[in-house]
């Protein structure tokens, strides 16, 4: 008897249906995407730049002659990849290869446990053309930017590429580092009376800060007796915790955890495809009702009814939701992963129940003394009742200072009144919390790109990672010149960000396809028929971080050339080899451990591969 096939993206991901599901289901996997667009037509880009018809080529043959023979075994067919366009659009090449009539044939989850997918099965839905689209679209506009853009700037300076949006990335972070070298501190003053139990601070609510001049005055003024000019008692409640979204998981990653953006995606997508936690590619915050009811009930039984909450965002209409576990009783220590899955799960997990838990109460007391109309204030801070912060504490209150009883009208005596020289800072540069964030503000970019972006800018030798932040190396302010002196209105966020809302309209069948990519080519090609290379040949060329010469300088055993330092790209290792590669192929490890070929530095797609890829199919 024929069983009913159901296709995702992921083997991992298959597995783990499987195992949920009875006999009467095989599922198997894409390994990814099945076709990419290939390096023929208009300028070996692989677009007609006329009709924007593409030209795709399979990316494993074996694969699609895998699919395409379980699919006539099969007597129902379910096209199951990732709810995101990089899914849909899955789903819509397997639709074409396996000539499925688009009727029923896709299901949609965000979560993988049998309750999910049971129900997906039972809720059978058309692949979303539109979706597809926008995600041809952005592949369309990466490739052509990509490809003609890299020959210009290797033609220009010698960079090995630049991209639509990391180039956007790279200028976020040259401007940054421009405005750090051009800053001038100011000076300015703080000014403190202190009294025997605690002390004040000079108000400057009325002023932008206290110059040298004003300060002197203060000090000259603000003497014995102080006055108590005010006192304010608040109690306020404050809920600090959302579920997680992609931006904001990524960031939290990065300052909680010291995971790099790309560890972090890697174990969310682990975390999701075990079926831990929900879709972890995502904008929203909503919680599902059900999971909301199920983890008030946790709460209750072991935190207590004064516990119980609701998250601040809206509850889920089934569609998108944050991240969070699949299961709010899957604690993190009665789960066997690894490190770094278990920090990034516990992370979650807490964030999940703290947004459902009741807020904190703190009650807040402002006093406010006065000498000769100087104003000066104290602030104590008490935490009455823990609330959410009973899963993740803010901070410690034990060191906040505690005023005495005192009534308006009463005088005090004070110890000093005194000055502290400051001085006004720059800028802090970007890391990849920061950057992050600027990208999502600035509606750059998407939640499965943020992590790439982050990532391919330090690839690409245009900026280091000093001390976990990011600072530009001579090739990347070279590069950024480059693109802002003849792309500046295409690289740029306001532009980014309109064909970012442009991909969005596509999705939403509000845009067609062929008339963002015309006004984005036209656009595009002008500029490129503009710009010069040549401009740029006074440019001093910077030399690549790689490779380095060795100190002192050493000889290859094997043919007598120099030894250098290189850097593995991928791994980002250092090893020792001759700097007549690939001629000569001698490498060791920097402890000593001599191996007969140099690591592979680049992959290669073979020959055999090549011969035996379609070229034939048009998705369009």
């Amino acid at each position: 008897m024929s069983k009913e096939l159901i296709i995702v993206e992921s083997p991992t991901k298959a597995r783990h249906i499987k195992s949920l599901l009875n006999n009467e289901y095989d599922v198997i996997s894409t390994y990814g995407h099945i076709y990419k667009i290939a390096d023929t037509l208009d300028e070996g880009i692989g677009v007609d730049f006329n009709s924007w018809l593409v030209d795709y080529i399979a990316i494993n043959q074996k694969t699609i002659e895998m699919i395409q023979a379980a699919a006539l075994q099969s007597s129902r067919i379910y096209l199951a990849s990732d709810p995101d366009r990089e899914g849909e659009a899955i789903s819509y090449a397997l639709l074409k290869l396996l000539n499925l009539k688009n009727d029923k044939v896709r299901i949609s989850y965000h979560e993988i446990t049998k309750k999910a997918i049971l129900e997906a099965l039972q809720n059978p839905h058309e692949v979303d053309c539109n979706l597809s689209d926008a995600q041809e679209t952005r592949a369309i506009i990466d490739k052509v930017v990509g490809y003609k853009l890299s020959r210009f700037v290797k033609s220009a300076i010698g960079a090995i590429s630049a991209g639509r949006v990391q180039s956007v990335a790279l200028r976020i972070i040259c401007e940054r580092e421009e405005e750090i070298n051009n800053f001038i501190p100011q000076e300015y003053y703080l000014l403190w009376a202190n009294f025997p139990n605690f002390r004040a601070a000079y108000d400057v609510s009325d002023v932008v800060s206290v110059d040298k001049p004003l300060a002197k005055k203060i000090l000259e003024e603000a003497v014995n007796p102080f006055t108590v000019k005010d006192i304010s008692v608040n109690e306020a409640s404050r809920h600090y915790y959302m579920p997680y979204k992609t931006s904001t998981l990524l960031q939290d990653a990065v300052k909680k955890l010291k995971l790099t953006s790309y560890k972090t995606m890697q174990a969310a997508q682990s975390l999701f495809q075990s079926g831990l936690i929900t879709y972890h590619r995502t904008t929203d915050t909503a919680l599902d009702r059900g999971f909301i009811f199920a983890c008030r009930k946790y709460i209750e039984t072991n935190y207590g009814t004064e516990y119980m909450g609701y998250p601040i965002s809206k509850e889920s209409t089934g569609a998108h939701e944050g991240i969070r576990p699949t299961n709010i009783n899957n604690t993190p220590d009665s789960l066997k992963l690894n490190p770094v899955e278990y920090k990034l799960y516990e992370m979650i997990y807490k964030q999940t129940l703290a947004s459902v838990m009741s807020p904190s109460i703190r009650r807040k007391t402002d006093l406010i003394v006065t000498s000769h109309g100087w104003d000066f204030k104290a602030t104590s801070t008490l935490l009455t009742f823990l609330g959410c912060e009973k899963v993740l504490p803010r901070q410690v209150d034990s060191d906040q200072i505690i005023l005495p009883s005192l009534q308006v009208g009463s005088q005090l005596s004070a110890l000093s009144v005194v000055e502290e020289q400051k001085f006004t800072t720059p800028p802090y540069r970007y890391n990849q919390a920061s950057l992050i964030k600027k990208l999502e503000d600035e509606n750059i970019g998407r939640p499965s790109t943020y992590a790439y972006i982050a990532t391919v800018i330090t690839t690409r030798d245009y900026v280091l990672v000093e001390r976990g932040y990011y600072q530009p190396t001579q090739l990347g302010i070279y590069l950024n010149k480059v693109l802002v002196d003849n792309f500046d209105s295409f690289i740029n966020i306001a532009y980014t960000s309109t064909l970012e809302e442009a991909l969005d309209q596509i999705s939403t069948g509000a845009e067609e396809k062929k008339q963002v990519l015309t006004s984005f080519y036209d656009k595009f090609q002008n500029l490129l028929s503009l710009a010069n290379p040549n401009n740029y040949q006074a440019l001093p060329k910077p030399k690549s971080l790689y490779p380095k010469p060795l100190e002192p300088s050493e000889k290859c055993p094997n043919c007598g050339g120099d030894l250098v330092l290189q850097e593995n790209k991928y791994k980002h290792q250092e090893f020792i080899a001759c700097s007549n590669f690939p001629k000569c192929k001698y490498v060791r490890s920097l402890n000593g451990v001599v191996n007969a070929t140099a690591p592979k530095l680049k992959r290669k797609v073979s020959s055999k591969r090549k011969k035996t890829a379609k070229k034939d199919l048009k998705l369009s």
